[in-house]
């Protein structure tokens, strides 16, 4: 799919026609949308979730799109309308998608009226254009709407990905966006089969094997609506994170300079909060690793002082160790000679000396472990007062991280009523919201994982009862005919597994492989690494790390991470159009279109996704505030623009009349 134009009249600020052309155009590849806060950046993104899915972006509503300046030039009972027309190719036909709503004056205030209109056109192979008959779900089938996040996307949001509470939605896009959702359909279809067979075969059964299998009947459909419940407060957490984080940039993004310091130290200040609990995580490893090797050292040292004395006696008395081995005055005896000459003769003074020396001669495996024994107790002579000194030396550094998460703790309150006892009504009902919120998501999230919990204690069941039902004695040749498309059920079941567990393995392998290649490329930490885990959770973590730890990631640095998931989505869809996998999504070439790509991040990942950006897709729009736009970013990115407007806010001559803009191509 590439975008050609987007022309639209009175669509929120922007009055009267305004049109926007987009380049796609080999290195030439992005478009440019510069403006100030509250000029309608987001207003664009809107256009496009309007234009193709009948949806704007939150908090804009639909009800209120007509435009303010063009309503002043209305009389009390005027009609005139709203549109949005957006000019695209995909696989080599050419689209226009018109979506218009009526609006009427009325007391003073737009309202709608009658339907929403969807006109679809394209060109044939001869170049006439005709219609496309049904409209409904038309461009649902090119960009699924529950995908739409992953083209379309506010930059400063998109960051989440990154962080836990994105995991979802990017298992979600993996199993949408490669077909993998083609073949869990599959499996609902054969376990419905299969659920059908069993009620048939029970007529066949004896009383106890056919109460067998209305227990597993019920088991299933059990397990069938708690998975609808799951699947609607995955959806419920989905929307309650979204609603937060959208709280959060309206304080951020606040005129009140005062809110929008406090909003962000709140933000910092829950970033200290996670990497003080990781601290507090590591010293209590270190503690561990401390009672595993040194606590044995501290409680045996007590009982080495006997030991210690004994063996020193020993030593003073020249029993320990031994300079001269017993071979060696053996050898002597035997010999009859001393080294020096002397003759060693039965009964001498020598022998006798001779003899008595070789009652305390050492031998070597004692001599070896006399010097074990006291290397060990010179080695750990004072173990138990080093093993105290830094056992409390962690215990208090715990407790100072403690302390700090504590008192940071109290910051968050402390700025929260600060925010809330602020003379605006808007930010203190947002701001109580965002408490109510974030109380529902810890509920959400515990319900989600008792659900979890349930579905598989029932699969286990329902395993243990068709292996019940399976002993049973069946006679009758309707009945075995029967339990022989059961067992072909089951194999395809099991085969549909593999085949799922197998492609979602090598299709993992590759999105893997491309998330670190566009990291790669916009990333400034070269000791940092993307990984896309077996269970589809995207995680960064440090690549001298052998463990992969999950990294505390900064908000460049989890947008970064974000960005690299969809550029190497863009680019798998793209491989993936011409693929013959089953798939409801076929896949394509999509452009990324951005708003704020550069929010909240400092110059230096600005500049390196800013060079990077071109490369994403083989078309991108970004759309950007003025501070956004900085030296760092228009050097870095200038090599791939090919177009740049600006969004200009028009004249006011009277109150009444109210803001609007319009957008002004700026020469490049």
């Amino acid at each position: 799919m590439i975008l050609k134009r987007m022309r639209m009249k009175n669509f929120f600020r922007y009055y009267g026609e305004q049109v926007i052309e987009f380049v796609h155009d080999g290195e030439k590849n992005v478009t440019a949308i510069k403006g100030e806060n509250g000029r309608g950046k987001t207003t664009i993104l809107s256009a496009f979730s309007w234009c193709f899915y009948g949806e704007t972006e939150k908090p804009l509503t639909t009800d209120k799109m007509y435009n303010k300046r063009a309503r002043a030039t209305l009389k009390e009972g005027d009609i005139d309308s709203v549109f949005v027309e957006i000019d695209f190719i995909d696989k080599n036909t050419e689209y226009t998608i018109y979506r218009e709503q009526d609006f009427k004056l009325h007391n003073g205030t737009m309202i709608p009226t009658g339907e929403e209109k969807i006109d679809i056109t394209y060109k044939d192979h001869i170049g006439n254009r005709k219609k496309v008959i049904d409209t409904r779900n038309f461009f649902n089938n090119i960009i699924p709407i529950n995908l739409r996040q992953f083209f379309f996307f506010d930059g400063e949001r998109i960051n989440r990905l990154a962080q836990e509470e994105g995991r979802e939605e990017i298992k979600e896009a993996i199993l949408n966006i490669l077909g993998l959702n083609v073949i869990e359909n599959l499996m609902l279809d054969l376990e419905t089969v299969s659920q059908r067979l069993n009620r048939e075969i029970k007529k066949y059964l004896k009383d106890k094997e056919a109460d067998l299998s209305d227990q597993k009947d019920d088991l299933i459909n059990l397990k069938q609506n708690i998975e609808k419940e799951y699947n609607e407060l995955v959806d419920l957490k989905r929307g309650q994170e979204t609603e937060r984080e959208s709280i959060s940039m309206f304080l951020i993004s606040h005129n009140s300079e005062v809110v929008a310091s406090l909003e962000s130290e709140r933000r910092q200040l829950e970033k200290d909060h996670k990497l003080l609990n990781e601290d507090i995580k590591d010293i209590d490893k270190r503690i561990n690793k401390l009672f595993t090797t040194k606590a044995k050292d501290m409680l045996i040292m007590p009982y080495t002082c006997g030991i210690y004395e004994m063996l020193e006696d020993r030593r003073e008395k020249g029993e320990l160790p031994s300079d001269i081995k017993d071979t060696f005055i053996k050898d002597l005896i035997e010999k009859g000679v001393c080294i020096c000459g002397t003759k060693v003769e039965q009964g001498s003074t020598e022998l006798k000396k001779l003899q008595e020396l070789l009652k305390t001669a050492g031998r070597r495996e004692l001599d070896d472990a006399y010097i074990r024994i006291i290397s060990y107790i010179n080695n750990n002579e004072g173990a138990d007062s080093n093993f105290f000194k830094e056992y409390n030396k962690l215990l208090s550094l715990e407790e100072a991280k403690q302390y700090e998460i504590q008192r940071k703790n109290n910051r968050i309150k402390q700025i929260d009523e600060d925010i809330k006892g602020i003379d605006i009504e808007e930010i203190a009902r947002k701001t109580e919201y965002r408490k109510v919120l974030e109380k529902k998501l810890v509920d959400t999230k515990a319900d989600i994982m008792r659900k979890k919990e349930r579905i598989q204690n029932i699969d286990k069941e329902i395993e243990r009862l068709t292996i019940e039902i399976e002993k049973a004695e069946i006679k009758n040749n309707e009945a075995i005919k029967i339990n022989s498309q059961i067992n072909k059920v089951r194999q395809l079941i099991k085969l549909n597994n593999q085949v799922h567990e197998a492609f979602k393995e090598e299709v993992r392998r590759d999105l893997d492989k491309r998330i670190k290649e566009v990291f790669k490329s916009i990333s400034h930490k070269e000791y940092r690494e993307p990984v896309l885990t077996e269970d589809l959770v995207l995680k960064v973590v440090n690549n001298f790390n052998t463990t992969l730890e999950e990294e505390v990631l900064s908000t460049g640095e989890s947008q970064v991470s974000s960005l690299s998931f969809i550029g190497a989505l863009v680019s798998y869809s793209r491989d993936k159009q011409d693929s013959e996998l089953y798939s409801s999504f076929m896949g394509g070439d999509f452009p990324i279109v951005m708003d704020s790509p550069f929010g909240n991040l400092d110059s230096l990942h600005s500049a390196h996704i800013a060079k990077g950006i071109g490369d994403l897709s083989n078309q991108v729009v970004i759309i950007v505030s003025q501070k956004q736009w900085g030296s760092e970013v228009e050097k870095n990115i200038y090599h791939r623009l090919g177009k740049m407007y600006e969004l200009v806010e028009g004249d006011i001559f009277t109150d009444e009349i109210g803001e609007y803009t319009y957008i002004k191509e700026v020469r490049i």
